[in-house]
């Protein structure tokens, strides 16, 4: 009889401190995360398919974009590569898509789009530092 009412108390004992070492780490929805983000929009993910290394996606965030330039900053003795990215390309690939990055080096990347969300329109001009590693490929 006493250990049938020991039960729920020792029950209740662990769920308590179960919950607070989970709330602990950020809350109940997963952990805290507190990196710093660049631009106002998603993250940015180098070689999004697997098959072209010096090519990078600048994740929308859930947003509608239009409207978007690029410009990768040229280093020295290099050639400035900036196109116009068309809406459907913008859908296409869940973001701005960025061709042409030096290997092996700290890329600038100047992007200028429109973000959309709901009615509210706002422009943005912003700058990424994005990393393409060296290429290597097997010969013939």
């Amino acid at each position: 009889m006493y250990r049938n009412k020991l039960l729920p108390l020792t029950a209740a004992v662990i769920l308590a401190t179960s919950m607070g070492s989970a709330l602990a780490t950020g809350g109940s929805s997963g952990p805290a995360v507190s990196l710093e983000t660049q631009g106002a929009i998603g993250e940015v993910v180098v070689n999004p398919y697997d098959i072209a290394p010096l090519t990078a996606v600048i994740r929308n965030g859930g947003y509608k974009l239009s409207n978007a330039t690029v410009r990768i900053v040229p280093k020295k003795g290099g050639q400035e590569i900036k196109y116009k990215v068309n809406d459907t390309e913008l859908r296409t690939h869940a973001g701005i898509p960025v061709f042409g990055l030096y290997p092996g080096y700290v890329n600038t990347v100047e992007v200028t789009y429109t973000r959309i969300f709901g009615q509210k329109k706002e422009n943005f001009k912003e700058s990424y530092q994005i990393y393409a590693a060296p290429v290597y490929m097997e010969l013939n």
